[in-house]
């Protein structure tokens, strides 16, 4: 089975801007590891038009290992079926929502 998965976009306040390659690096090595370990949710085929995969606070002085894995977690936890089935009765907006992350103060 083949899985691609495109973020287009993900929002990070609070971090250094020079750690976005390692931070998006990590996110891409534990969603590789989740999806072989775990398997493609049961809920999901086809497209999602967005994925919220909700909020989280990290420690402050993270290194961004740790945050990529932290935000590879949401998203992967934000595929599973109770998180669409929960999406498909919010009705409040259509528009796309990023994930959000900061870190804790």
């Amino acid at each position: 089975m083949n899985v691609e998965l495109h973020i287009e976009e993900l929002v990070l306040h609070g971090f250094s801007p020079g750690d976005r390659y390692r931070i998006g690096d990590a996110v891409q090595r534990e969603l590789t590891h989740l999806f072989i370990e775990q398997g493609v949710p049961p809920a999901q085929s086809g497209e999602l038009a967005y994925l919220d995969g909700g909020a989280f606070e990290v420690r402050p002085g993270s290194g961004a290992e740790e945050i990529g894995v932290r935000v590879a977690r949401a998203v992967y936890g934000g595929l599973s079926p109770r998180s669409v089935h929960m999406r498909a009765q919010d009705n409040a907006s259509s528009a796309p929502k990023p994930l959000l992350m900061s870190e804790a103060q």
